[in-house]
């Protein structure tokens, strides 16, 4: 397949056949619908066989390539996770600081020592001007951990899709699925087609 745009080109044309097909009334119709999607998959084998043959040394020369350069990447993502967790510690700290100085301020002010305020004040304008080093720039984050997934409210827990979806494949024939609150059960056509030549 040297000319990729005009098999597309073709493939474009034959969706336009294919996709004015809305429903099979015959057993006629039916074969030649299964005509159409033995031609089609064949077709789509060939692309996959294609693109593979023309992939596979750049792949593998690309694999190469990152496996040279995995750990010096993997000891700079490190490197640098540390780094900024070293700074933004430093920068938490520092605002923990200038608040409690803030706040000792405050205090003196009410209690009406003005020395210790006007000191309290000099020293968390002095912490915000030391602050952090020029061009860093640090923003106060939270992040979740659940510890007791027992105690997690119903509305934050999410069904698991992939665990349903896998039992409901595992039903077989005119079976019935378990019933789970919550979830409906869609029988749908699962097709398979054996191309000629393949047993």
């Amino acid at each position: 397949m040297s000319n990729i745009q005009a098999y597309t080109a073709e493939l474009t044309q034959a969706r336009e056949h294919v996709t004015v097909l809305t429903a099979i009334a015959s057993a006629e119709q039916a074969e030649y619908v299964r005509n159409w999607l033995t031609a089609v998959q064949t077709s789509q084998d060939n692309l996959t066989l294609d693109r593979e043959a023309r992939t596979r040394p750049h792949l593998d020369e690309l694999k190469t390539i990152r496996d040279e350069y995995r750990t010096a990447d993997e000891l700079c993502t490190a490197m640098i996770a540390h780094l900024k967790k070293l700074l933004g510690d430093y920068e938490l700290a520092s605002r923990q600081l200038q608040q409690e100085a803030f706040a000792r301020a405050a205090t003196a002010h009410e209690q009406g020592d003005h020395i210790v305020a006007r000191a309290e004040v000099a020293t968390s304008n002095e912490l915000a001007r030391a602050g952090k080093p020029a061009g860093v720039s640090v923003r106060e984050v939270w992040r979740a951990e659940v510890v007791d997934a027992a105690a997690v409210p119903r509305e934050w827990c999410v069904p698991d899709e992939k665990r349903i979806a896998a039992m409901a494949r595992a039903v077989k024939g005119n079976d019935n699925p378990v019933q789970i609150p919550g979830v409906r059960y869609i029988k749908e056509a699962a097709v398979s087609n054996r191309r000629k030549g393949n047993t």
